[in-house]
């Protein structure tokens, strides 16, 4: 019985490890900041909780719990910017574009510190699997934060009226009733 003593100790020891290490990581956000265990939806919600600051080790996790209308086909992040392509099925409407750009910069602009320019490129597949642009979209952060703090904007009414905003001949196309 003796010998088995030893085992079980390094095991038991082993176990308490991992979970006290796996709670210490719970309780820390990606940027070294400790952030009390929230996750990303409570720590936006919750008053007093820094922004987000995104970088390479977690934009992957930050823009798969975005829920965009289109499918993600590229993203690409550099200092104080990040570009975006969205890949949008035939049946999507310009309305869908439209609120995943606000998406897009709501996440950029609102819940972030470091990105202050966001490029998004809207694409889609033709039939033969060739790639058309429909839409892009240049936004800063100082001007999309100037237009949201104004009253009864809505992204299909401010996006397609800022610079910036190009709607390609392909996107006319597209979205034609």
């Amino acid at each position: 019985m003796k010998r088995w003593i030893p085992l079980i100790s390094s095991f038991a020891l082993t176990v308490v490890l991992a979970a006290g290490l796996t709670l210490l990581d719970t309780s820390w956000n990606g940027n070294g900041k400790q952030d009390g265990g929230m996750n990303q939806r409570q720590a936006e919600q919750a008053p007093g909780i820094s922004p987000l600051y995104l970088d390479s080790d977690n934009i992957v996790d930050v823009m798969t719990r975005t829920g965009l209308n289109g499918e993600l086909a590229r993203v690409q992040i550099k200092p104080q910017l990040l570009a975006v392509d969205v890949l949008l099925s035939a049946q999507t409407r310009r309305e869908d574009m439209l609120l995943d750009f606000a998406e897009l910069a709501r996440l950029s602009f609102h819940h972030t510190e470091n990105i202050h320019q966001l490029l998004v490129r809207v694409l889609t597949t033709d039939q033969s699997g060739k790639e058309l642009l429909l839409a892009s979209w240049e936004a800063e952060r100082s001007v999309w934060l100037e237009l949201g703090e104004k009253e009864n904007v809505t992204a299909s009414r401010i996006i397609p009226a800022m610079n910036g905003f190009y709607l390609t001949k392909a996107g006319e196309d597209f979205f034609k009733p």
